[in-house]
């Protein structure tokens, strides 16, 4: 079966708002980008933010554009596609929800509840 890879970093700058040092062990994530359900994985990178400090976490994500196809259709993964690279007068929005894991003792917990970031670029006025 023929595969249509595609891989992307996305960089979010994770801010520490707090007085104490925050450490993330690891987290899963999951993106859609227009509703659309673009891929899920893991990051076992551990994280350490100084209290007020910002540190740029990349998430190396990569889909099978034909695997997309399959379970969308050729016309919504491409107008996915075409809005997110700035080919087409469509914004785009990525919603990137995100399950820290933290160690207590040395067993990690994942959170309950996703943490969701969302946000939204390109278009044509």
């Amino acid at each position: 079966m023929q595969t249509i890879p595609l891989t992307l970093t996305l960089n979010m700058n994770i801010k520490n708002p707090n007085e104490a040092v925050a450490f993330l062990n690891s987290l899963d994530y999951a993106i859609e980008i227009n509703d659309l359900e673009f891929t899920n994985g893991k990051i076992d990178i551990p994280l350490q933010i100084n209290p007020g400090e910002t540190q740029t976490m990349p998430i190396h994500m990569s889909t099978d554009l034909k695997q997309l196809m399959n379970r969308y259709s050729q016309e919504k993964v491409s107008e996915v596609v075409n809005s997110f690279f700035g080919i087409s007068a469509e914004k785009t929005q990525v919603k990137v929800n995100l399950w820290p894991k933290v160690l207590v003792g040395k067993t990690p917990i994942k959170s309950p509840a996703a943490i969701p970031v969302i946000f939204t670029f390109g278009g044509k006025s």
